[in-house]
């Protein structure tokens, strides 16, 4: 950041050198946090996320994180990102000195607005830089859980085919007496034999769906 003096006296700040017909003041340098990325990190407070006060989302039992709702709070804050930065810059463009206020004042307001400026600023790029990070995660946990649903599904079709195979298909519906009656009954005991490993894949998919849902 640099501080300068032009020829009709008055004091400026920006962030490039000044031109050769005007003077630069080396003593009084500005100290400014880079704007480039984030210098936040988010905080943990009462169980609560946040990148200066700004509050992050968190998933909860009824709402999970998904790449797309991060996608769209990334949209949203790099919005109101690019607005305090425009707002930043046109605070840090040239302006004259009043003659009525002194040099202490002057330092000592502009660095209190400087700060009001950058807040915002930095408050964005921490809560971007954490939404992207985590929608990586949320990437590798989705691609996690689908690869698990696939395989649960599959052992229990592999299970249910299997006890078809041996059982046969159901057969049609019986009278009360007749053969048709006793094949039924046949091919109910040999499902009840083989049904316990069906209904464990189908709890171990059920299991699987509950965890991400």
């Amino acid at each position: 950041m640099y501080k300068w003096v032009d020829e009709d006296g008055g004091v400026h700040f920006s962030q490039t050198p000044p031109l050769n017909n005007e003077t630069p003041v080396a003593q009084d340098q500005v100290q400014v946090h880079q704007t480039s990325g984030a210098v936040l990190v988010p905080a943990l407070v009462d169980d609560q996320l946040y990148c200066g006060e700004l509050k992050l989302p968190l998933e909860t039992d009824r709402q999970r994180l998904s790449v797309k709702r991060l996608n769209d709070q990334v949209k949203h804050w790099s919005q109101s990102l690019e607005r305090s930065t425009q707002a930043l810059e046109q605070f840090l463009a040239p302006k004259k000195r009043s003659r009525y206020t002194s040099s202490y004042q002057k330092k000592s307001t502009f660095n209190e607005d400087l700060a009001r400026y950058q807040k915002p600023v930095n408050e964005y790029q921490c809560a971007i830089e954490w939404a992207n990070g985590k929608m990586d995660q949320v990437r590798e946990s989705e691609s996690a859980y689908a690869e698990a649903r696939s395989k649960a599904r599959q052992d229990l079709d592999v299970a249910t085919a299997q006890m078809y195979r041996i059982c046969g298909d159901e057969p049609e519906k019986y009278n009360e007496y007749g053969k048709k009656r006793e094949r039924y009954l046949e091919w109910r005991r040999c499902t009840r034999k083989h049904s316990e490993v069906v209904r464990e894949m189908r709890d171990r998919l059920r299991a699987v769906e509950r965890n991400i849902y």
